[in-house]
């Protein structure tokens, strides 16, 4: 396995629904100054409203930011999947 991070073993996937940005997420070892600890997880803060981006998974296709039916989709995806 190499050290590079997020390289091997995936990097999950994170969102801003209002803003529509997406980041990935770092190894469980390497903490930029961006990420807050909320419910021993991780997340990144959105850089345009401050607020903490949503994890989504590894494997989640990430639409346009122009393609508003697939974001609300996708937002009432991982409501129903966060809230079971």
């Amino acid at each position: 396995m190499c050290q590079t991070i997020g390289c091997c073993r995936g990097s999950r996937k994170f969102v801003c629904f209002g803003c529509r940005l997406t980041a990935k997420g770092a190894d469980v070892d390497y903490e930029p100054t961006n990420l807050k600890k909320t419910n021993k997880r991780t997340h990144p803060t959105c850089p345009r409203c401050r607020d903490l981006m949503e994890n989504v998974g590894m494997g989640a296709v990430i639409p346009k930011r122009t393609n508003n039916r697939k974001w609300k989709s996708m937002q009432e995806w991982h409501e129903a999947r966060s809230h079971k």
